[in-house]
């Protein structure tokens, strides 16, 4: 006679195994369910797992029941991830510079405890880009958590900023910063805080993993304008490497090979004017910055800033400067 337990425990164990140990590509059968069930301390009837089998069906678990030569297998067929998914998170967890290798890793067990334990295997693989340098920081996950829940309150946020010495020591700057959170945004593998500074009566980018200690205040953010018309979208379209600066109405002319540049950075509803001599035209609104004429400098002779022009005579300025700063250098080593 069966021994009669609560079904409570024997529908768990019974959900586990099957996402644990069946696919697509891969089930048990009734005779190893049984089993299963038995070397786990409970005693069960066919009859029971079919009722059981249902209700898992009718929670939402796709459960199909598949022939295999001579084996009629139970699998769970579909998951809320399959496992594509899983290695692009896994990938995409791994890689990332702002979280730390420590909760990169307790992430990616999180990620493969979603599949079963043949294709956990597949996800144990550890992809980190060759040098990848990896946040130092833990308690950016608490800052972040922080920061959300200060803007779906509409409330202040008070903080410490912190820079490196040459020597790596992390030093925080004089005083405390208080803004209102607007957004954060993920750029050039960093978190940054879009937020409204009072005292400097604008929007400032902040290093989330160079900020510690934020508490939430029970201030409300200001009724400003520029905080309630907030676009983060338009916002993050204007700067370069999250670099503040005048907005500005720029024209570059670039040549044809680097129309996927444009496409890339500024978009594909960027609106694009051929020449018809192996050059086009983009014109947009951004931020000029120092990032924005780093970025324009690695183009070389394929691109030229042609509007307006003060600011392109600010982009051949720094120019010069650059290369006759190089040059000293360069004069200054070859004499010592």
């Amino acid at each position: 006679m069966a021994k009669r337990m609560g079904c409570g425990g024997k529908i768990l164990l019974l959900r586990q195994l099957l996402l644990d140990r069946t696919g697509p590509e891969c089930g048990v059968t009734m005779a190893e369910i049984l089993s299963y069930l038995s070397q786990n301390g409970i005693e069960a009837e066919r009859k029971s797992i079919y009722a059981d089998l249902e209700l898992l069906r009718a929670s939402g678990m796709d459960i199909g029941l598949e022939r295999c030569g001579k084996r009629r297998e139970y699998r769970v067929l579909s998951r809320t991830f399959d496992t594509v998914e899983l290695k692009l998170l896994t990938d995409a967890v791994a890689a990332s510079r702002f979280i730390t290798r420590k909760k990169s890793g307790e992430l990616i067990e999180k990620l493969r405890s979603l599949t079963s334990e043949s294709e956990r295997r597949m996800l144990r693989r550890q992809v980190y880009v060759d040098g990848r340098i990896k946040s130092m920081n833990e308690t950016i996950y608490y800052s972040t958590d922080a920061i959300s829940e200060a803007i779906e309150a509409g409330r202040m946020i008070r903080f410490r900023y912190y820079d490196y010495t040459p020597e790596k020591k992390r030093v925080a700057r004089r005083g405390v910063y208080i803004v209102a959170p607007l957004g954060l945004v993920v750029c050039s593998e960093n978190y940054y805080l879009c937020a409204y500074s009072e005292v400097h009566a604008d929007i400032r980018n902040y290093r989330v993993d160079r900020m510690g200690g934020v508490e939430v205040l029970d201030r409300k953010r200001p009724d400003l304008p520029e905080v309630r018309d907030f676009d983060l979208a338009s916002y993050r379209e204007r700067q370069f490497s999250m670099f503040g600066g005048e907005q500005r109405d720029v024209t570059i002319e670039f040549d044809d090979a680097l129309a996927n540049v444009a496409v890339d950075y500024f978009g594909p509803d960027v609106p694009i004017r051929p020449r018809g001599d192996g050059r086009f035209t983009v014109t947009r609104r951004i931020e000029v910055s120092p990032a924005f004429f780093g970025w324009l400098f690695q183009f070389g002779t394929r691109c030229r800033l042609l509007a307006p022009a003060d600011v392109a005579a600010q982009y051949a300025g720094l120019a010069r400067a650059v290369v006759a700063g190089q040059g000293e250098e360069k004069s200054g080593t070859q004499g010592a």
